[in-house]
């Protein structure tokens, strides 16, 4: 169990972190699909900006969490198809490989205007179509990343996260959230490894940057601790 003075420094940690959260305005984090995309089909499926989710994840009850920023079947045109690639595509290579296999297709609908209304409207105005099959796993494949990948990687990160996916302390209140928006397994610490290279980039960039600060930190207590050793000396 994370002592107190470990929680405390995540804390800060984690109050920099959401300055690039995990959800699709940070960009700068987890840069998935090109911004046009984000930005529009973003405003097609409801996905919250990241003031919001944090409100209700600090003030909602678990229950009124789940129904506000969780995922659902019916967000799906296949749940059955985006719950077999979470537990399927484990690795970044295996994810990216299908990812960009079937998401081009999808964005291509998108973009030519299929792709706007219910998940219904939607298949009824790609139903004739020769790649339905490639469009309809690529809007559920970026569902599944963007709408429970994303949010259970926030929440790992706001439980101690700080060392890639999957090292959340699972007693902290936030671990509870990320078993809640994980809607195919329920697991605090059960990602699948869908970064990005600017993803891992990023944290290999922050591990370093945390090393350097617990150097300079301990350099710092070992100067003041000479000099109230140096001060008690005098006296």
């Amino acid at each position: 169990m994370a002592t107190t003075e470990a929680k405390m420094a995540t804390i800060g940690v984690v109050s920099t972190l959401l300055k690039a959260s995990v959800y699709p305005a940070a960009a700068s984090r987890y840069r998935c699909i090109g911004s046009h995309m984000k930005q529009l089909m973003a405003g097609s499926t409801g996905v919250l900006s990241n003031s919001i989710v944090l409100g209700l994840l600090l003030f909602a009850s678990p229950a009124q969490a789940a129904c506000n920023t969780c995922a659902k079947q019916g967000d799906f045109f296949d749940y059955g198809y985006a719950e077999r690639m979470w537990n399927e595509l484990q690795t970044r290579d295996q994810f990216w490989a299908e990812w960009n296999r079937v998401f081009p297709v999808a964005k291509a609908a998108f973009d030519a205007g299929l792709l706007t209304g219910t998940v219904s409207q939607m298949r009824e105005a790609i139903k004739d179509r020769d790649d339905a099959t490639e469009i309809m796993q690529g809007y559920d494949l970026w569902i599944a990343q963007s709408k429970v990948w994303k949010k259970v990687a926030f929440d790992q990160a706001s439980a101690g996260s700080m060392s890639g996916i999957n090292h959340a302390e699972e007693d902290w209140q936030m671990c509870g959230f990320a078993r809640m928006h994980d809607i195919f397994n329920h697991q605090c610490n059960g990602l699948p490894d869908w970064r990005s290279e600017e993803q891992v980039a990023a944290e290999v960039d922050r591990q370093k940057k945390l090393a350097e600060r617990k150097k300079a930190d301990a350099e710092s207590r070992a100067r003041l601790m000479k000099s109230i050793e140096e001060f008690g000396g005098k006296k």
